[in-house]
């Protein structure tokens, strides 16, 4: 009976370092694994940001470019109309 006490500590003491490595390891890639996901929801974030900011640069070209069009084109309609009743001297 002797024996079965020595053994039993002994066990105990090898399952416990072996389990609080085993904990360590766990503890660091979940570190690791939280790290990981801050620098990819960072650089998400940028990326977004960067689209968001180009997004808008084009829209804004193309309201930009829509507006020039509407410009022309009633400049186009009055230029027609004054060609199609050109005024006259007793007009004027």
């Amino acid at each position: 009976m002797s024996e079965a006490r020595t053994t039993e500590p002994a066990d105990r003491g090898t399952q416990r370092p072996a389990a609080a490595r085993a904990e360590a390891t766990v503890d660091l890639a979940g570190e690791r694994v939280g790290q990981w996901a801050a620098t990819l929801g960072r650089r998400l974030q940028i990326l977004a940001a960067r689209a968001r900011e180009e997004v808008e640069d084009i829209w804004a070209e193309a309201q930009s470019e829509a507006q020039t069009l509407r410009h022309d084109i009633q400049d186009e309609a009055q230029n027609r109309r004054q060609d199609a009743h050109p005024l006259t001297q007793d007009d004027a």
